[in-house]
């Protein structure tokens, strides 16, 4: 159970780091800055709903974070 938290922290990231900087160097819209914004509500929803619901074990849940924020951030 580590892909779809992995998957979901991965894109939260990535629309962080890579659309919303591309949107401040380039003082101009990011195409896919909106669909980032959703990747944050679906990261808040799993977390709410999957890791503090019991439904998502812990060491899965912070291994996927972690590998996510990871991978996706360029580290």
């Amino acid at each position: 159970m580590i892909l779809p938290p992995f998957r979901v922290f991965g894109l939260a990231v990535h629309g962080l780091t890579v659309h919303l900087f591309w949107t401040a160097w380039q003082r101009a819209y990011s195409p896919d800055l909106v669909t980032s914004l959703l990747y944050w509500v679906v990261t808040y929803l799993v977390v709410q709903y999957g890791y503090t619901a019991g439904l998502i074990p812990s060491v899965d849940m912070w291994v996927a974070a972690a590998t996510g924020l990871c991978c996706w951030a360029g580290l």
